[in-house]
Order: structure tokens, then C-alpha cells, then sequence
């Protein structure tokens, strides 16, 4: 399920959706399957000719390639996927999220902070992702600053918004 939020109010509009991409990255460990997905926010202003994607590692996709190891793969398909976002390159910025949610339900796991990191590509000619050339840690303040006056919703609560079972 997708949701498209299309606010009077705001010019930013927002894609909610569970993505699914196949990973082709070869990782240390064999054992995962290269089918994965994650929660995936896409924040786009037209007008303005930007957007903030947001890919949050889910607990459900354990045994499956992450956004980490798979994270150009995952660029390159949400570009195939929500191609108006082309057009947007290089104002595109890119975030993955962690926190509880990325890991089994337990009593240690319920504290853990949500964390953010913006990812730098490089993109060729035909504006494929090619490589992360470097990636900076944001707070929770600095994300909200880059989406503007478009809500940062728990992904909880997104989740049970598009009736995504979390638990592996």
C-alpha cells in the first residue's frame, strides 16, 4: 500500500510506502537474500525542484539485505520506481533512518534513538547512483530543518498506517 499525502496547506507532498528492491551487492555474509525492504518516505516540492528521501531499516526485513549494504540498489530502483525524481537530481537529498524499529522487540531495544544519516552519491551520466562518497550523522532537528513544514512522523505509527506487520 501507498499513501500520497497532498496537503492544501502544504506544497510538499508525501509518499508513504513499504518498498521492495532486490539487492545485487555482495556482502560478508552470504546468508542474506538479496530480496529486501524498508519504510520509505519520499518529501517533494515540484516548485521548488526538491525532495527528501528517507529509507528506514525495518526489523521485518532481518535475513534480508539492510538499506546499508544494499543502499545503492535501493536508490537506483526508488529512481526507476518514482522516476519524476530524476528531474530533481542533484537536489535530491537521501537519508537512511535506524532506531527501534530496525530491531527486535525487547526491553533494551525500546530505548534506542532514532538515527539519521545523509548519504552522498555519485551518479553517471544516465543518473544512476554509482557510489556513497560519504555520509554525515544528522540529528532529529536537523532532519525536520531539511523537510520544512512537512511532518516527520514515527515510523510506528506509519507502519500501522499502511498495516505493515514489523515483527519478523
Amino acid at each position: 500500500m501507498t499513501t500520497l499525502l497532498d496537503s492544501a496547506t502544504s506544497p510538499t507532498k508525501i509518499i508513504k510506502t513499504i518498498f521492495h528492491w532486490s539487492a545485487s551487492c555482495e556482502t560478508s555474509d552470504k546468508t542474506f537474500s538479496p530480496h529486501a525492504h524498508c519504510l520509505l518516505r519520499i518529501f517533494f516540492n515540484l516548485s521548488q525542484q526538491q525532495a527528501v528521501v528517507i529509507a528506514s531499516q525495518l526489523n521485518s526485513n532481518q535475513g534480508n539485505t539492510g538499506i546499508y549494504y544494499g543502499f545503492i540498489d535501493l536508490v537506483n530502483q526508488v529512481l526507476n520506481d518514482f522516476s519524476f525524481l530524476k528531474i530533481l537530481l542533484p537536489n535530491v537529498i537521501w537519508l537512511t533512518q535506524y532506531g527501534a524499529f530496525s530491531r527486535p522487540r525487547s526491553f533494551e531495544n525500546l530505548q534506542l534513538q532514532d538515527e539519521f544519516s545523509q548519504e552522498y552519491l555519485k551518479f553517471n551520466s544516465l543518473g544512476q547512483a554509482t557510489e556513497i562518497y560519504t555520509e554525515q550523522v544528522l540529528t532529529q532537528a536537523q532532519v525536520k530543518e531539511l523537510l520544512g513544514s512537512a511532518p516527520l512522523e514515527p515510523v510506528d505509527e506509519l507502519l500501522a498506517e499502511l498495516g505493515h506487520d514489523n515483527q519478523n
